[in-house]
């Protein structure tokens, strides 16, 4: 189908107001319609719309859009769009022509393909293809932005526009052998415990501690049982430390990624898979010294804050650990008494880790 964009507009000359409505709604007509095309363009796959002929008629109506309010861009990348973009036209008397009132017999090197014109004195784009009758939106006539106007275009070449508008083509940044992505945002959860496995013996007091629930009414779905919390939050915090394990900012570094581990491996981890001292396991390169009992507790403090604590910006990467959250929640839900013997429940069972991060991010 093909699709011309000149329409025919009457106005009520004997009521001034009419002029403005119809303006208005003449503009208003425009703008949707190139905002319908831009937006079906914009589904089509990369390399239909780096294609120099989609991004001439994205360049139109763009450039259409832009003049709906304002005088039309005049300078050299306006006349180059318009000579692409708008119907042409060989006659030099032609009463719409869009070129400065110039001699234009001199100006023919410049219009090899003709003068672009304004039909009854409105911008429309010359014809063009639509969907499903053409393969893609396109004009009806060959058009493209001349390859020596691309750049002031686009400000890019044709060979970047890949890159620099749908990132994507040959100028990734390639990734080294061995680079594992830093887990961004929120940890994800780690698997559910097999049944069967115990409790460790830390938590086991808390068993059959429900968190106090202010609706009476709750059924059993909405009771935490506080030993099966605490134990879930101890082994989402082994996978949440190697989820957020960082990477070397500079890139001429022989090592690639704090550890060797993908993030899905690292997602599963346990305790029982980070409390060894075999750390060639887990990281590739680390920094360690043996701790006093005083920086133990300060690293454990940080870890695991006592009732009441709000985590402040500098904690932000502990903040996007779901270890972190699920903790602070049940913490806080529970009184004060029984906060304490948590808090002193999970420093205990910390005491039987072979290490501790002092950072995590």
């Amino acid at each position: 189908m093909v699709v011309s964009t000149r329409i025919c507009m009457a106005f009520l000359d004997d009521h001034p107001q009419s002029h403005l409505r119809v303006n208005r709604d003449y503009r208003s007509c425009k703008l949707y319609a190139a905002m319908i095309l831009l937006s079906a363009i914009n589904t089509e796959p990369i390399r239909i719309k780096s294609m120099p002929s989609t991004l001439a008629l994205v360049a139109g109506l763009v450039y259409q859009i832009n003049s709906l309010h304002s005088r039309p861009q005049d300078d050299s990348i306006g006349r180059t769009i318009q000579q692409t973009v708008y119907p042409l036209t060989h006659d030099m008397q032609h009463p719409n022509i869009l070129v400065p009132n110039r001699d234009l017999s001199k100006l023919l090197d410049q219009y090899p393909n003709g003068f672009p014109y304004a039909l009854a004195g409105s911008h429309f784009l010359t014809d063009i293809w639509i969907k499903p009758q053409s393969e893609r939106f396109k004009f009806c006539e060959s058009r493209s932005i001349p390859a020596d106007k691309f750049q002031q275009v686009f400000g890019c070449g044709i060979e970047e526009i890949r890159r620099k508008y749908f990132q994507s083509g040959t100028y990734h940044r390639r990734v080294r052998q061995g680079y594992v992505p830093q887990r961004k945002g929120y940890t994800k959860t780690r698997r559910i415990r097999a049944d069967g496995e115990d409790i460790p013996a830390q938590f086991v007091q808390f068993a059959e501690m429900e968190v106090p629930m202010e609706n009476n009414d709750a059924g059993p779905e909405d009771i935490t049982m506080v030993g099966a919390s605490l134990d879930k939050i101890w082994q989402q915090f082994a996978s949440d430390i190697l989820q957020k394990v960082g990477n070397p900012r500079n890139r001429n570094l022989a090592v690639t990624s704090y550890s060797h581990l993908a993030q899905y491996n690292r997602q599963q981890l346990s305790i029982d898979d980070i409390n060894t001292l075999d750390l060639d396991q887990l990281f590739t390169q680390i920094q360690w010294r043996r701790a006093s009992q005083e920086e133990w507790e300060k690293a454990f403090s940080i870890l695991f804050p006592a009732r009441g604590y709000q985590p402040g910006p500098s904690m932000k990467h502990l903040t996007g650990c779901a270890y972190y959250n699920n903790y602070l929640d049940l913490i806080n839900q529970v009184g004060e008494e029984d906060a304490l013997e948590i808090h002193d429940a999970l420093c205990a069972k910390s005491r039987t880790l072979a290490w501790v991060p002092i950072y995590i991010g």
